[in-house]
């Protein structure tokens, strides 16, 4: 933390002399309650969960002896005098329009009474809400991917006519943003795109520590599967197919760790399949505890509104090979270091882990392929914190 940041926010948001900075984070994320008790009680490594960006907030907060709020679809404890306020959100699906617009339209009242000097929102919000916030406030943008979720339809996005409509449209709803922060560098082009090329922007590294000793992995067998779990999840195709490739690798297993709108179903759906851990949302310690298990660690794809389970991206770094789905965002530096299937009925998530399993010489040439540790990935200093940190004492309000 810079000698002298407190002061200058202050200064910047013209904050009174009886009160606190005010932030607020803002994303359809289940871990907040999680994170709250493991804040207020510290019960374990902070270290552990500094992956999530809901424990990232509580730090922040802490550090610029802020006040801070977030929104929780899950239970949370009615905790009085702490920094960050945890209030709870009526059900939010990501598939029912006026039950979700009143949920969005309940935090945005709850918001104003809150008032903050700033907000940071979550690209998986819908375009409106940024729009209808960011005329109040000063607010931040965190874009873990695109909009545009490959090349070609990036191209479509300039190019043609429906693509056109949805760029304007996207103008429109983010004119008022004072910044980006990108899960990967690979955004920025479409941040200049839709938000001008001088729009201050910063990139996050995930931060991994501790990490897993490496083992040897002879065979992919014990394969470790992250993402949000909803009903348009190809995870689901995976749990399907276990059955069937258990008949010649009986000693195969998979281990499931997600959160989401069909989690509770997946829960009772594996319940009795053999080889079929459902972990739920673990711990950051407990990944590292199955991550160390793994053989193979699978991002799979949850849908458009649902952010991806980036805690993933370790896996490379501990010697375990990483296969996500082609609209994962991804670090430039481990882009080729990873394995990559799309969501079509040839290179699905089934076929790709069939083939990994099936092929000994396949799986030993993507071991072969994995990066070195990167000390990137174990500095604050890169982290999604320092890079709102950055953002705020270069905003323009």
């Amino acid at each position: 933390m810079p000698e002298g940041v407190i002061e200058e926010l202050r200064k910047k948001f013209s904050v009174q002399d009886d009160e606190k900075l005010r932030l607020s984070y803002l994303s359809i994320a289940d871990d907040v309650a999680r994170v709250q008790k493991l804040w207020v009680n510290r019960e374990t490594d902070y270290a552990a969960v500094r992956q999530s960006h809901s424990a990232l907030f509580f730090e922040l907060v802490e550090k610029l002896d802020a006040q801070g709020v977030l929104f929780s679809l899950a239970d949370t404890a009615a905790l009085e005098g702490q920094r960050v306020r945890v209030e709870k959100l009526t059900r939010y699906t990501t598939s029912g329009y006026y039950e979700d617009r009143k949920c969005l339209t309940d935090m945005i009242a709850r918001l104003d009474r809150f008032k903050p000097h700033a907000v940071v929102i979550s690209q998986s919000l819908p375009g409106w809400v940024f729009n209808e916030i960011s005329r109040r406030y000063p607010a931040l943008l965190y874009m873990a991917s695109r909009f545009w979720l490959d090349d070609e339809s990036h191209a479509r996005g300039i190019a043609g006519l429906k693509h056109f409509v949805g760029v304007q449209r996207k103008r429109r709803s983010l004119h008022h943003c004072k910044g980006v922060i990108g899960g990967v560098e690979a955004v920025k082009p479409e941040a200049e795109l839709l938000m001008g090329k001088g729009i201050p922007f910063e990139v996050e590294i995930p931060q991994f520590f501790p990490l897993p000793a490496n083992r040897e992995r002879p065979q992919a067998r014990r394969i470790l599967a992250f993402g949000p779990i909803s009903r348009q999840s190809d995870i689901h195709d995976l749990v399907g197919a276990i059955p069937d490739l258990r008949k010649a690798y009986d000693d195969l297993e998979l281990t499931i760790a997600g959160y989401g709108p069909a989690a509770d179903a997946m829960k009772e759906q594996t319940k009795a399949s053999a080889g079929i851990t459902f972990a739920g949302q673990l711990e950051y310690v407990e990944f590292v505890k199955e991550l160390e298990l793994a053989d193979l660690c699978v991002i799979f794809e949850g849908g458009a509104r649902l952010a991806p389970e980036l805690r993933g991206l370790a896996a490379p770094l501990a010697g375990v090979p990483l296969l996500r789905h082609a609209q994962t965002p991804i670090l430039d530096e481990l882009r080729p270091k990873t394995l990559v299937y799309s969501g079509d009925a040839q290179d699905g998530l089934v076929n790709a882990v069939r083939r990994l399993v099936e092929d000994d010489a396949l799986y030993q040439a993507a071991l072969a392929g994995l990066p070195a540790a990167d000390a990137s990935f174990r500095d604050p200093s890169q982290s999604w914190g320092s890079a709102v940190l950055r953002l705020l004492l270069n905003m323009q309000v």
